[in-house]
C-alpha cells in the first residue's frame, strides 16, 4: 500500500494528519483516487472482448448447411 500512496508521483492520493514534531499521525487515503486506480488495473488485466458481427446465413451459410 505504501508504494501506491508514497513517493514522487503516487497513483493514489493521500494526506497525512500529523502535528508538527509529533511522532505519530494518521494518513487518509482519497477513496475516489483509490477506486480509479483499482478500476484501471482491472481494465488492464481484463480487456473487453472484441465485438463479433452477426453472421448472415443467406450470404454466409454455416458449413453444415451447405451439404459439403
Amino acid at each position: 500500500m505504501n508504494a501506491l500512496i508514497l513517493g514522487q508521483n503516487p497513483p493514489v492520493r493521500s494526506v497525512s494528519l500529523k502535528k508538527r514534531y509529533a511522532i505519530r499521525g494518521s494518513r487518509l487515503i482519497h477513496l475516489g483516487s483509490l477506486l480509479e486506480y483499482i478500476e484501471g488495473v482491472a481494465a488492464a488485466q481484463n480487456p473487453p472482448a472484441p465485438i463479433q458481427e452477426p453472421v448472415d446465413k443467406e450470404t454466409n451459410p454455416a458449413p453444415s448447411e451447405t451439404g459439403h
